[in-house]
C-alpha cells in the first residue's frame, strides 16, 4: 500500500467525499464550456465581426490544444505532483475563462481558447489520475485492507475498506459521480448558455467557469494530498512526437468535413501524423521508459475498455450533436428551450449511476458495460424512428433511455482501463486514456457529421430546382441555412421549409443509426472480451523494503513512488 492510500484510509469518507467535490467541479466546468459556445457562436459573429472561418478556429484552437497536451499533462502530473499540476490547471483554464470573456476581436479569442482548451487537458485528465489513487484503498479485499501505521484497518460485509476514519468508497462509485460531473456539463452547457444570453452579453457563457474554477481551487488546495513518481524520467522524444502527431492528426480530422479531405490542408494534416505517429509508437517499443507502454493494448481491460468508452462517446456526441439542431430548428425552440429539452439525458444519467454500481460490484464489469451498450443501442434505434411530425415526445423517451445506458457503461468501462496503471503512473494512464477519447470524439463530429450532411443533402436536392445558385448553397450547407432562405420567401418558402425539415430529420436518422450499430458492436466486444474482475497487482513500491530491487508494477515499467501527504 502507498502511503497516500493508508492516508485516505485514515480520513475515511469525510476527506473522500470533500476530494470527490473538488474533482467532479473540475471536469464539470469542462463539460460546461464543450458545449456552451454552440449557443454563443451566432451572437459572436455578429458582435466581433467574426467570420465563418474565425468562428471554426474558435472551436478549433480548443480541441487542438486540448488533444496536444493531454499526455504531457499526464507526465508533468506523475513527475511534479498532481495536486500541483491540478491547482495549475484550474488557474489556468478560469483565467482564460475570464479573458475570453473581456476580447475584443476575434484573434484574441482564438488565443484565449487556445489557453483554455491547455487547462482543459489538466482537468481531464488529472482528476481521473487521482480518483484511484485516493479509492483503491477501497477495493481490498478483506484481510488486505489499506490502513495507516498504527491504525486498525478491517474490510465490510460488502468488501468496502473500513480503516481507522470509517468506511471508504469504492473506486467504482467515484468513478460513476466523476463521470456523472463530464456528462452533466454537456448538456447543461446549452441551458445555461442560452439563458445567459437572454439576460446578459455574449462573454457571460465564459464568466461561469470562474466561480466554480475558485472553489475547487480551495476545496483541492485544502483536501487532496500532493503524490508523485519521482523516479519516472520524462520521456521529451514521446512527448514530441505524440504531441505532434496529435497536432497534425486532429487538425486534418476536424478540417476534413470543412474544407474537403482531398484539400491541401487536410492532406498536409493527415500525411504529417502517419510519420509521426508511426515514429512515437516505433520509439516507445525500445524506450527504456516509455510514455506510454504498448503492452497495455494486448491488456483487454485497458483495450476493450477504452473502446467501449470511446464508443459509447461517439453514440452521446452524436446524440449532443444533433439534438439542439433538430429541437431549435424543427421544433423551433430557442437556445434556452433547447437546453431544457436535453435534460431527460441528465434524468437517465443519473439514474443509472448507482444502479451501475452495484452491478458492477456484484457481478463485475461485464455486465453494466454490455448491457448498457446494448440500452443505448436500443435508445439510438427508438430515436432514429422520429420524424417532423413526432414532436418531442418520442425523443424524451430516447434520450431517457440513452442517459441510462450511457451512464450505466461508462464509468465500469472507465474503472477498467485505468485498473491497468499503478498509483505511480496514474496521471500518465488517464491522460493516454482521455487523449484516445478526444481523437475519438474528433472522429465521430467528423464522421457523424459527414452522414448527416450526405443523407441531408441528397434527400433535400430534389427541392432546390429553381432556386438562384446562392440560395440553393445556402439551403445545402445546413438546416438552418435553408430555414433562413425559407424565410426571406415568405410564403412560396414553405414548400422548401417543409423539404428542409424532412431531409434534417431523414439524415438526423441515418446518423443515429450508424451510432446505434457502433454501440452495438463495442456491446458484443465487450460481453466477449471484456475481463470481468481484475487480476491481484503488486503492491507499489513505497511498500518494498528499503534497497530493494524495484519490481515491475502492474504498469510494467521499473517505477519507485512516493507520495507525500
Amino acid at each position: 500500500m502507498s502511503f497516500w492510500e493508508a492516508d485516505m484510509v485514515r480520513y475515511g469518507r469525510g476527506r473522500q467525499g470533500a476530494i470527490l467535490v473538488a474533482l467532479w467541479l473540475a471536469v464539470l466546468v469542462v463539460g460546461l464550456d464543450t458545449m456552451v459556445l454552440s449557443v454563443a457562436l451566432a451572437t459572436l459573429s455578429k458582435d466581433l465581426g467574426a467570420s465563418n472561418a474565425q468562428l471554426q478556429w474558435v472551436t478549433d484552437a480548443y480541441t487542438l490544444a486540448l488533444a496536444a497536451l493531454l499526455l504531457p499533462v499526464g507526465l508533468l502530473s506523475d513527475r511534479y505532483g498532481r495536486r500541483t499540476v491540478l491547482l495549475a490547471g484550474l488557474a489556468v483554464f478560469g483565467l482564460a475563462s475570464a479573458a475570453c470573456a473581456e476580447v475584443d476581436s476575434p484573434a484574441q479569442l482564438i488565443a484565449a481558447r487556445a489557453v483554455l482548451g491547455i487547462g482543459a487537458a489538466v482537468l481531464l485528465s488529472v482528476p481521473l489520475s487521482i480518483v484511484p489513487t485516493v479509492f483503491r484503498a477501497a477495493d481490498k479485499p478483506t484481510g488486505t485492507a489499506a490502513t495507516a501505521p498504527g491504525t486498525a484497518g478491517t474490510s465490510g460485509s460488502d468488501g468496502t475498506a473500513v480503516g481507522g476514519g470509517g468506511r471508504t468508497l469504492p473506486t467504482s462509485t467515484a468513478l460513476a459521480i466523476l463521470v456523472s460531473g463530464m456528462m452533466l456539463g454537456l448538456p447543461l452547457g446549452p441551458l445555461l448558455g442560452g439563458w445567459l444570453l437572454g439576460h446578459f452579453w455574449w462573454g457571460s457563457v465564459f464568466l461561469i467557469n470562474v466561480p466554480i474554477v475558485l472553489v475547487a481551487m480551495i476545496v483541492v488546495a485544502l483536501t487532496i494530498p500532493q503524490s508523485r513518481a519521482v523516479t519516472r524520467r520524462p520521456d521529451l522524444l514521446g512527448v514530441a512526437l505524440s504531441t505532434l502527431g496529435l497536432v497534425a492528426l486532429v487538425y486534418g480530422v476536424i478540417e476534413g468535413p470543412e474544407r474537403g479531405w482531398t484539400s491541401l490542408p487536410v492532406l498536409v494534416g493527415l500525411g504529417a501524423a502517419v510519420p509521426l505517429l508511426a515514429g512515437f509508437v516505433a520509439w516507445q517499443a525500445r524506450a527504456r521508459q516509455p510514455l506510454v507502454r504498448l503492452g497495455l493494448f494486448a491488456d483487454r481491460r485497458f483495450s476493450v475498455g477504452v473502446l467501449a468508452m470511446t464508443l459509447a462517446g461517439f453514440a452521446l456526441f452524436g446524440v449532443v450533436f444533433v439534438l439542439p439542431q433538430y429541437v431549435q430548428v424543427v421544433l423551433g425552440t430557442d437556445a434556452f428551450g433547447a437546453g431544457v429539452r436535453l435534460l431527460p439525458l441528465i434524468a437517465g444519467m443519473l439514474v443509472a449511476a448507482p444502479v451501475g454500481d452495484r452491478l458492477c460490484r456484484r457481478f463485475g464489469r461485464r455486465l453494466p458495460v454490455a448491457g448498457g451498450l446494448l440500452v443505448v443501442t436500443a435508445g439510438l434505434m427508438v430515436q432514429s424512428r422520429v420524424d417532423v411530425s413526432s414532436g418531442y415526445r418520442l425523443t424524451t423517451v430516447a434520450m431517457l433511455i440513452e442517459g441510462f445506458g450511457i451512464s450505466l457503461a461508462l464509468s465500469p468501462a472507465m474503472d477498467s482501463a485505468l485498473a491497468t496503471f499503478g498509483t505511480d503512473d496514474a496521471a500518465t494512464g488517464s491522460s493516454l486514456v482521455q487523449a484516445i477519447r478526444q481523437v475519438g470524439a474528433a472522429l465521430s463530429i467528423a464522421i457523424l457529421g459527414s452522414v448527416l450532411n450526405a443523407a441531408y443533402r441528397d434527400r433535400l436536392d430534389p427541392a432546390l430546382t429553381g432556386l438562384p445558385p446562392a440560395a440553393a448553397h445556402a439551403a445545402r450547407g445546413s438546416v438552418g441555412g435553408a430555414a433562413e432562405v425559407a424565410h426571406r420567401m415568405g410564403p412560396a418558402g414553405a414548400p422548401l421549409r417543409a423539404a428542409a425539415d424532412g431531409a434534417f430529420v431523414h439524415g438526423m436518422s441515418v446518423m443515429l443509426l450508424v451510432c446505434a450499430v457502433a454501440a452495438a458492436v463495442s456491446a458484443v466486444a465487450a460481453a466477449l472480451l471484456l475481463p470481468n474482475r481484475d487480476r491481484p497487482v503488486p503492491e507499489p513500491a513505497a511498500t518494498r523494503p528499503a534497497g530493494a530491487e524495484p519490481a515491475a508494477l502492474a504498469t510494467g515499467g521499473p517505477h519507485n513512488g512516493r507520495h507525500e501527504g
